[in-house]
Order: structure tokens, then C-alpha cells, then sequence
């Protein structure tokens, strides 16, 4: 992706007024914004890298596929 586009990317993610959670194949988080941080109490780098299970709730984590 050229810089710019880049930027342009990050700065519609970072405005958009939900969190917003990306997540690889595996499960494992790679991106998320400052609502998503806001929403779950995590900071960015507790999030990035750790399994999205980490955000459901353990009562219910059994379920999740």
C-alpha cells in the first residue's frame, strides 16, 4: 500500500466512532483502534498479538468458535 493510502487507512480507522478489531486466521489480534481500546480497557499493545478470546467473556468463551 502506497504511504499515503496508508495513512488515509489509519486515519479512517482511528475516526470511525466503533471499535474496530482485526483478526488473523489463527485468531490472533494484529489491529484494533482507540474505541476498541476504550470499549475492551486494554491498551493497543496488551491487545496485538494476544488470541481474540481474550475479549469474550470466560462464561461464555466455550462456545465461541
Amino acid at each position: 500500500m502506497v504511504k499515503g493510502s496508508s495513512d488515509l487507512a489509519s486515519g479512517l480507522l482511528e475516526a470511525a466512532p466503533d471499535a474496530i478489531v482485526a483478526v488473523r486466521d489463527d485468531g490472533a489480534i494484529v489491529l484494533v483502534n482507540t474505541q476498541a481500546e476504550r470499549l475492551f480497557g486494554y491498551t493497543r499493545d496488551e491487545l496485538v498479538g494476544q488470541p481474540v478470546e481474550i475479549l469474550i467473556p470466560v462464561g461464555v468463551r466455550a462456545v465461541h468458535p
